[in-house]
């Protein structure tokens, strides 16, 4: 008796899982379609959405702190600016 119970409960718990996975499943593609779907932003976004990058003039030395990259990079004319790379170079930019 506990053997046909214990396979009958087994047969309905995969069946459960098989009927659930029958309405998440689409779901899930609905929601990936919709995702990767906004990806076409067009060539007017895109363009500005990218990021022009330079080397700091005025910096001097290793750049430990990115706040005075960032104040130099705007006195500049520049957008902002971060240290970056091994050698700790300060890099400003700005959108293209």
């Amino acid at each position: 008796m506990c053997v046909l119970f214990y396979l009958h409960h087994s047969y309905f718990s995969s069946l459960r899982k098989i009927v659930i996975m029958k309405h998440v499943f689409p779901i899930i593609i609905v929601f990936m379609l919709l995702l990767f779907s906004t990806g076409d932003l067009g060539t007017e976004k895109v363009a500005a959405w990218r990021t022009c990058k330079a080397r700091s003039h005025r910096f001097r030395g290793l750049c430990f702190r990115s706040r005075k990259c960032n104040y130099i990079c705007k006195t500049e004319g520049f957008h902002g600016g971060h240290c970056h790379g091994f050698r700790k170079r300060c890099i400003c930019h700005k959108p293209c």
